[in-house]
This record gives C-alpha cells, sequence and structure tokens, in this order.
C-alpha cells in the first residue's frame, strides 16, 4: 500500500485513508465514550468501495443498526402515545420517523458523511453524501454505539439526533399520515392532487429500496427514500409539507397576475 494526495492505494482501488479521517472519528469516539482507535467505530465509517480484510465495510453493523434503531423508535412510541392508540397509528408515526430522508438528514446534522471512508470515485462524484450511503452511516454507528457503550448512551445519542422529530411526531405535528393531510391541502389550494413518480425501485424485505419524486401541478417539491414505495412516498409527502413556501403558485394565480 502506497499513500498519494490524501489517498491510500490498495492495487488499482484509490480511497480515502484513514490518516485522513482518524483525528475526527476519534474526536467522535470520545465524545460517546468509545475507546480511541475502536477498530469497530472504524468499520461504521468504511463503505463497500473501500473495504478490504483488514477493514471491512459497515453492512453487517448496518443490518444491526436498523433494528436498533427502529426498537428505539418503536419504544418511544409505545410509551408516549395513549394505551388505546391503535397500531396503525404507531406503524405510521413510525414511517414518519425511520425511513431513508430522515436517517439521512439526521447524519448529516451528525457530521457523519464528513468521516465516510470510501472510494475515489465515490468521493469525487459526491455520493458520499447520498442519501443512502448517509443512512447506511446513522444506522451503522447506532449499532457500535449500542454495542460498545450500551442502551443508555444509545438512547442519548439517537434522541440528541431524533429527539425534535420524535416531539413532533408525538404531538401530532409529525404528520403520522403526512400523505392525507398533503392531498387535502393540494386539493384546497390547487384543486388537484400531488403526484408521486417512481425514480428507481429493486429489491424486497429488508434490501428494497424505491426513490420517488412529488409533483404538484407537474412541479417537482420533494424526494423521499424508503424500504418499500410507500414508505418513499410518504418521506416525500413529510418533505413536501416541510417546504410548503416553496410550492409552485397555483395556475389561477399566474393568470390572475398577467391579467393585472
Amino acid at each position: 500500500m502506497r499513500s498519494m494526495m490524501g489517498f491510500a492505494v490498495y492495487g488499482r482501488q484509490w480511497t480515502r485513508s484513514l490518516t485522513d479521517t482518524r483525528p475526527l472519528i476519534d474526536v467522535f469516539a470520545e465524545k460517546w465514550g468509545i475507546a480511541e482507535g475502536d477498530p469497530l467505530l472504524r468499520q461504521a465509517f468504511t463503505h463497500r468501495s473501500a473495504s478490504s480484510d483488514v477493514l471491512p465495510s459497515y453492512e453487517r453493523l448496518e443490518y444491526l443498526g436498523d433494528a436498533v434503531v427502529r426498537l428505539w423508535t418503536a419504544a418511544k412510541l409505545f410509551a408516549g402515545t395513549s394505551e388505546d392508540g391503535a397500531a396503525k397509528d404507531l406503524n405510521r408515526r413510525e414511517q414518519v420517523m425511520v425511513n431513508r430522508t430522515s436517517l439521512a438528514a439526521a447524519a448529516r446534522r451528525l457530521g457523519l458523511t464528513t468521516l465516510v471512508i470510501a472510494g475515489k470515485s465515490e468521493i469525487e462524484d459526491g455520493r458520499t453524501s447520498d442519501d443512502r450511503i448517509a443512512e447506511e452511516l446513522f444506522e451503522a454507528v447506532a449499532a457500535v454505539i449500542y454495542l460498545r457503550c450500551g442502551w443508555d448512551v444509545l438512547d442519548t445519542y439517537l434522541g440528541s439526533a431524533l429527539g425534535l422529530q420524535l416531539a413532533d411526531v408525538l404531538a401530532g405535528d409529525g404528520l403520522p399520515d403526512a400523505k392525507s393531510d398533503l392531498q387535502m391541502r393540494t386539493q384546497a389550494r390547487y384543486r388537484c392532487l400531488p403526484e408521486y413518480r417512481v425514480v428507481s425501485g429493486s429489491g424486497d424485505g429488508r434490501s428494497a429500496h424505491f426513490d420517488v419524486e412529488l409533483l404538484i401541478q407537474g412541479s417537482v417539491v420533494s424526494r423521499g427514500a424508503g424500504h418499500g414505495r410507500r414508505a418513499a412516498e410518504m418521506a416525500a409527502a413529510v418533505m413536501a409539507l416541510a417546504c410548503e413556501d416553496g410550492w409552485p403558485v397555483p395556475a389561477l394565480e399566474e393568470s390572475d397576475a398577467a391579467i393585472r
């Protein structure tokens, strides 16, 4: 292995080396009570494009992290909602909390995407900050915090990342049925329904991944992603409601403006 311009070279594969990210990963480790140089934490930041026999990728950790994040969310929703509430309502709230769009946003707020160890092409193309990798990082790191620090520290970590969103969802402002709310708003303002357009979709079960665009009056106003088309559409609806000020001007108002 040789090093050049901040990248380590493994055969023909250039990657962002540990020397670039180790100091920042160690700062993150210290904040959450993980030992400096912990190999499991470094694995949590290693994308498959940079994995090796010495440093495997985060995929196994991501698998555990997905379960851990969902368990934490389910426990919070179960404890924070009415005892006579329907399971269907809990599922809707969970869809708002745990989806690719929301977890990717949380990963970026925490700065996790700046620590990823990835191949040169992923870095140059900017793919290390896309929603899929950001979500995977968030889940992998959550798994390490759970394994190394236990549930109480994990609770603090996830609370710092998702606590505000959880509070909104428990208060009823998190739009547990965002698609229905969006439909009512677009009917009132535009006299039409929002349109969901699948950009990509493949796989099934845990490996499924769908990306959708949400259009109002033919204009794309948001995107969403998730493990299934319904989850992706829900995520897109939540994002559309969060940026309502940026929706297109109703066609009737455009006509009136032209007349004036």
